[in-house]
């Protein structure tokens, strides 16, 4: 599947007295199923396209070079297939990709991206995906050195999350990574998984499993020995499918955006150790739009390896109302909102509020 490129920009403004406007620019850049865009302190764009590869887009001329390709990238096999499942194929691409806070530094010109690999063998295949820092050489303008820095990252045949953002908080540069619950959701696929108890999305609240979390990892790819558990890479758990991550450095603030299912796609604020509800509670607490939801939130028992736990409640959600039953999914209440992973928002007070993305 071929692209154009096209750079958006928007400027939301809270005084009525201030005039602002935007340029919109079409670049005539041919892409391969691009995933990730992000803007580099070196002016150029910088993407993930299918097959593995990375791209360098320089966004006055459109002039786009694929900077490097993983030698390892798989593409899935007809052996990894279910049996039962109207979406057979296991998930599998090119997803986020994020650049060294520090990245215009010349001994950490790091560039992480992230792709599907086979784990296991050829009579044996076993998809999942893999974090990779890529270095970058501005002299000779190509990298010069790869490594992995996270295997065995999880797929599954629907909603893989796969975000991934580079910060840095206090000082400390960190990587998160966005899983998805990996399942079909059960409503859509009754006959999927047999029995239902083994769709994965059952485990998106359990710390043991990979699936349905946002994870936290130190930038050279080991796990901080803050997180909330002692080894575990898991930051917040009970998502569905987060395809957004963004960073308020003024808030010190983590935003997830993530999409819901049939009603209640989220914006959330991630908070460690914190338990967002999937695939139990979905949206606000008390709107009670999702059957069982309020008897599960009153019921709910913390973790108890988890300091602090508890359930916590979207941010903002989109249409909290009754789940719809109508298989036609354009019927459902579901705004599938933006998946930017570059969004700088204003600080907190009264004054212009400006947001940046790049779709």
């Amino acid at each position: 599947m071929k692209a154009i490129l096209t750079l958006l920009g928007c400027l939301f403004i809270t005084f009525q007295s201030t005039a602002q406007t935007f340029m919109r620019t079409e670049l005539p850049t041919g892409l391969s199923t691009p995933w990730e865009m992000t803007y580099g302190p070196d002016n150029f764009l910088w993407l993930t396209e299918a097959g593995g590869r990375v791209s360098r887009v320089n966004p006055t001329t459109g002039e786009k070079v694929v900077v490097y390709t993983a030698p390892d990238y798989f593409s899935g096999s007809p052996l990894e297939q279910s049996p039962y499942c109207f979406q057979p194929n296991v998930g599998t691409g090119t997803l986020g990709l994020a650049l060294h806070p520090d990245f215009s530094a010349s001994t950490t010109a790091y560039v992480y991206y992230v792709y599907s690999y086979n784990s296991g063998t050829t009579q044996a295949p076993k998809t999942q995906f893999k974090i990779v820092r890529l270095t970058w050489d501005a002299t000779s303008q190509r990298v010069v050195a790869n490594r992995d820095l996270v295997l065995n990252l999880p797929t599954g045949y629907d909603h893989l999350g796969g975000r991934l953002l580079a910060i840095k908080q206090n000082g400390i540069p960190f990587l998160y990574f966005t899983t998805g619950d990996n399942g079909i959701s059960d409503a859509n696929s009754p006959d999927c998984y047999v029995p239902q108890t083994s769709n994965p999305n059952n485990l998106a609240q359990d710390p043991a499993a990979k699936n349905g979390k946002v994870h936290r990892f130190n930038i050279d790819g080991t796990v901080p020995s803050d997180n909330p558990i002692p080894g575990n890479s898991f930051f917040t758990r009970g998502h569905r499918n987060p395809q957004g991550l963004m960073y308020n450095p003024v808030q010190n603030v983590v935003y997830d955006i993530e999409h819901g299912d049939r009603t209640d796609d989220e914006i959330n604020v991630l908070v460690k150790g914190m338990n967002y509800g999937w695939k139990n509670v979905r949206g606000y607490h008390g709107d009670n739009n999702y059957p069982g939801e309020a008897a599960y939130i009153q019921a709910y028992v913390p973790h108890p390896l988890i300091a602090n736990d508890q359930l916590k409640p979207a941010f903002y959600a989109w249409c909290a109302v009754p789940q719809p039953t109508n298989p036609n999914s354009a019927d459902w209440c579901s705004v599938a909102p933006p998946t930017a992973s570059t969004m700088a928002i204003a600080p907190l007070q009264p004054g212009p509020t400006a947001c940046w993305w790049l779709p």
